[in-house]
C-alpha cells in the first residue's frame, strides 16, 4: 500500500486530479425523511437545516435564538421547516421537540444533536478551573447531547430504524487547544453510549447521483469483492475507472460489463512498484488526469489458528507486502489536488484472530494518519475505510478454511451474525458507498479519516460478567 501512495504523489505522471465541485448538491437522498437539529439557527446547524432540506427531508430546528431561528424556518418554507425553542439542558424542551416532529410528520427519521457553546474563552490551569463555567459547558454539550440521543431514541427505537448524530470536535480529540471545559464535553461526546444503535438503521439504496461525474479513478483488487462493487458505484456515480487487479479473466469481464468507455481493466500485482506505477500511468494516458486512487487489494493471509509464539513470518512478510506496503500512490501533489482512500479493516481497529492480517490492518491506519497532514500542504487528501465482516470472496474462502465441514448458507450466516446492526446487513455496497463519499466533494475537507463501517461493532466491548440478578 506504501508504494501506491508514492507513485501518486510524486507526480510521475503529472495529472492526478481531485478538486469536485463546490455546488450545493440537490439530489433529493432525503426525500421523506423528518429530522430534528438542535441548535439549528446558525452555524453548522443552520447550514445543516438548509442542506437537508434541499435534499428533501423536512426539519425542526431547536434552538434558544427565537427571533434568528423563525426566520430561517421562514427562509426555508413552511412545509419544509418550522421552528420551536428548545433550551437542551432541559430535558422537556428536548422531549417536546422530539414530538414536535412526530405530531407534525408521523415520524422522525434524523437527530442532529447540533446544540454547543465554548464556555469562558480564558484557558486559567487546571487549578484555577471555574467549575460553574464547567458545569455550563458541559451541561449543554454533554448531557444535552446525551438528552437528544436519549429521547430520539425513545421514538426511533419502535421503529427500529434512524440515525442519531453528535456533533463532537477536533478538541474532543486532541483537547489542549481550546479552553478545558470545551475538550472534555467534546470527548464526553464522541464516546455516547451507542447500546441502543442495534434497533437504529439508516437509509441506504444505491445511488445514481453522479456525484463524481468526470473524475477517473484507479482501484486496486478491482476484478472481485468490495473493488468490483466500488468499481460499479464508481462507475453509476459518473467516474471513469481502471481496475487493477492480478485475476485477468474476472477483471476483463468486469471492465466489459461496465463498459468500455467507463472502465478498463490492467493487471498489477501491487508488490511491484513498477506494475502500479503503470496502472496509473494508464489511467493518465487514457483520461487525460487521475482524481482517485482506491488502495484496496489485499489477502488474508494464512487462517490457520496459530499462537503468536509459532506465528509464521513468511506469511506475515506476504501479507505486509499486499495489505500495508502497496498501499501508497503518487501523481497529485504536482496538480496539488486527489483523494487516496486506503482499505483497512475493524481487524486494523481492535485486532482480530489473524495477527499477520491485524497487524497490516493497522499499519495502513498508522499510514494514513502519517501521510495525510503532509498531503494537506498539497490539497490531497488521505483517508481509510474500516469496515467489519462482509460476505466476499475472500470471507468465503475464509469461512471454508476455517469451518470445512458447514455449508455455503452456514458460512454467509456466521458471517451474517458477526455483526451488531439489527434489521440490516453489512454488505459491499456500503463500503462503496462510503468510498464515493470521501471522494466526492461532500467530503473535501476530510482527511486523515477513518470512516468505520461496522454498524458500532468497535465502540465498546461488554465486560464478561453474568446478567444482574432479575434480568
Amino acid at each position: 500500500m506504501f508504494r501506491a501512495l508514492q507513485i501518486v504523489l510524486r507526480g510521475k505522471s503529472r495529472g492526478f486530479v481531485s478538486h469536485f465541485s463546490s455546488t450545493a448538491s440537490n439530489s433529493e437522498r432525503l426525500a421523506g425523511k423528518v429530522a430534528v437539529i438542535t441548535g439549528a439557527a446558525s452555524g453548522i446547524g443552520k447550514a445543516t437545516a438548509a442542506e437537508f432540506v434541499r435534499n428533501g427531508a423536512k426539519v425542526i430546528l431547536a434552538d434558544v435564538q427565537d427571533d434568528v431561528g423563525r426566520a430561517v424556518a421562514s427562509e426555508l418554507g413552511p412545509d419544509a421547516a418550522s421552528y420551536t425553542r428548545c433550551d437542551v439542558t432541559d430535558e422537556a424542551q428536548v422531549a417536546a421537540a422530539v414530538d414536535l416532529a412526530v405530531a407534525r410528520h408521523g415520524q422522525l427519521d434524523v437527530m442532529v444533536n447540533n446544540a454547543g457553546i465554548v464556555g469562558s474563552l480564558a484557558r486559567p490551569p487546571l487549578g484555577a478551573l471555574d467549575l460553574a463555567d464547567f458545569d455550563a459547558v458541559m451541561a449543554v454539550n454533554a448531557r444535552g447531547v446525551l438528552a437528544g440521543v436519549k429521547h430520539a431514541a425513545r421514538v426511533m427505537a419502535p421503529r427500529r430504524r434512524g440515525s442519531i448524530i453528535c456533533v463532537a470536535s477536533v478538541a474532543g480529540v486532541l483537547g489542549s487547544v481550546t479552553p478545558h471545559p470545551y475538550s472534555v464535553s467534546k470527548a464526553a461526546g464522541r464516546r455516547m453510549p451507542a447500546a441502543s444503535s442495534s434497533s437504529l438503521t439508516g437509509f441506504a439504496t444505491a445511488s445514481d447521483s453522479q456525484r463524481l461525474a468526470g473524475k477517473v479513478a484507479v482501484i486496486t483488487g478491482g476484478a472481485s469483492g468490495i473493488g468490483r462493487v466500488t468499481a460499479e458505484e464508481f462507475v453509476r456515480n459518473g467516474a471513469k475507472v481502471i481496475l487493477a487487479d492480478v485475476q485477468d479473466d474476472l477483471g476483463h469481464a468486469v471492465a466489459a460489463e461496465l463498459g468500455a468507455d467507463a472502465a478498463a481493466y490492467t493487471r498489477c500485482d501491487v508488490t511491484d512498484e513498477a506494475q502500479v506505477a503503470a496502472a496509473v500511468d494508464l489511467a493518465v494516458a487514457r483520461h487525460g488526469r487521475l482524481d482517485v486512487v482506491f488502495n484496496n487489494a489485499g489477502i488474508s493471509g494464512d487462517l490457520t489458528p496459530t499462537p503468536v509464539s509459532a506465528l509464521d513470518l513468511a506469511d506475515f512478510d506476504r501479507v505486509m507486502a499486499v495489505n500495508t506496503r502497496a498501499a501508497s500512490s503518487t501523481v497529485m501533489v504536482p496538480r496539488r489536488r486527489g483523494s487516496i482512500i486506503c482499505m483497512a479493516s475493524t481487524a486494523g481497529v481492535i485486532g482480530a484472530a489473524i495477527p499477520q492480517y491485524s497487524v497490516s490492518k493497522a499499519t495502513v491506519l498508522g499510514l494514513v494518519r502519517t501521510v495525510a497532514g503532509e498531503m494537506a500542504h498539497s490539497g490531497v487528501r488521505v483517508n481509510a475505510i474500516s469496515p467489519n465482516y462482509i460476505w466476499t470472496p475472500m470471507a468465503m474462502v475464509s469461512m471454508i478454511a476455517l469451518y470445512p465441514g458447514r455449508s455455503v448458507d452456514e458460512h454467509r450466516r456466521i458471517v451474517d451474525d458477526i455483526n451488531e446492526m439489527e434489521g440490516a446487513t453489512l454488505e459491499a455496497e456500503d463500503v462503496a458507498r462510503a468510498a464515493v463519499f470521501l471522494t466526492s466533494d461532500e467530503a473535501k475537507y476530510v482527511n486523515g479519516h477513518n470512516l468505520v463501517v461496522d454498524g458500532g461493532y468497535t465502540v465498546g466491548k461488554v465486560p464478561n460478567m453474568p446478567a444482574p440478578d432479575g434480568h
